[in-house]
This record gives C-alpha cells, sequence and structure tokens, in this order.
C-alpha cells in the first residue's frame, strides 16, 4: 500500500531497503573486475573460498566442525531404532577428489579423516555404509563438481546411484 511505501518502519520498506544495499549501477561488472584483478595479484583466497585450478571454486573448510558429530550421533541413532534399515552415503567434497585443482599448500580439513570416521563408527552394524571415494576418484577426470559451487553434477550424482544401485542388485 501507499502507506507502507510511505512509512520507514513497514516490513516491506525494511525487506525493500536490505534488497537495495547490495544493488548500484553495474554491480556484476565491478565484482568482474575485482576477482580479475585478484587473480593477477595471485590471491588464493576471496570471502571464504578458495580460488583453484582451472577456474574451480572451493569452500574454505578448515575443520570439520561439531555439526558433524552432532548429525552423526543422529544417525546412528536412527539406525539403532530401524536396524538394517539405514545407510549412509559418504559423499566427499570436490576438495578431497579434485585436490589437485587446490591452490598450492592451502589449510584444508582432514576430510578423509572425518569420513574414515564414519566408516568405522558403523562397522560391525547392520548399517550399510556407501563410500564414494574411490568411486569419484577413478572419474576424477570427468566434470563430476561444478567448479562453481560445491555441488556434484548430474554425472557425479550418476555414478553414486550406480555404486548404490550395484550394491542393492538393482538395475
Amino acid at each position: 500500500s501507499l502507506a507502507d511505501v510511505l512509512s520507514k518502519e513497514s516490513p516491506w520498506m525494511e525487506k525493500y531497503s536490505e534488497y537495495v544495499k547490495d544493488q548500484f549501477a553495474f554491480r556484476d561488472g565491478w565484482i568482474d573486475l575485482k576477482s580479475r584483478a585478484e587473480n593477477l595479484l595471485l590471491k588464493t583466497e576471496n570471502n571464504g573460498v578458495w580460488l583453484g585450478k582451472e577456474h574451480y571454486l572451493f569452500a574454505k573448510l578448515l575443520s570439520v566442525g561439531s555439526r558433524f558429530d552432532m548429525n552423526l550421533n543422529a544417525v546412528e541413532r536412527l539406525a539403532q531404532r530401524h536396524p538394517g534399515r539405514v545407510g549412509v552415503m559418504i559423499v566427499p567434497s570436490a576438495s578431497v577428489i579434485l585436490s589437485d585443482k587446490l591452490p598450492w599448500r592451502v589449510p584444508i580439513a582432514d576430510e578423509d579423516a572425518a569420513l574414515d570416521a564414519i566408516r568405522e563408527r558403523f562397522s560391525g552394524t547392520e548399517t550399510a555404509v556407501y563410500d564414494l571415494r574411490e568411486t569419484l576418484r577413478a572419474h576424477k577426470e570427468e566434470y563430476i563438481y561444478y567448479r562453481t559451487d560445491h555441488h556434484w553434477t548430474s554425472e557425479g550424482a550418476y555414478l553414486a546411484y550406480a555404486q548404490f544401485a550395484s550394491s542393492k542388485r538393482l538395475p
């Protein structure tokens, strides 16, 4: 309403003000120029993101954190409540599989140790563990992770499905 637009304290105007704070003329061009300048200066990190080889971007993950243990405990409780009906798929980040594309000598979390802890935690239980590291490393020359974020591509997801389906003897 017109009253909302004219009022500085309306929820709509607060949201609009927040939106326009990050909007200005030629914003994308300025960001592109900044990125190019940082590349020329051989900068390897920008806002919590490692700038890797072949234009790959990696999340700057220095430790696994407490959330990992909390989530793992929750999965373990679920598996105890439903024995034999819970599976855990270990999906490594791009920095584990494409470590050769990370900037030289950057500090990263020991994600392999964390993923090994998952396998160890569920060994000897009825919980199925699907560790994708070997499969994804075998296909690392393919485009299995997007260059611009931490998600895997359709090809990476298909490789995970194929490993899962094979273990379940699905087509």
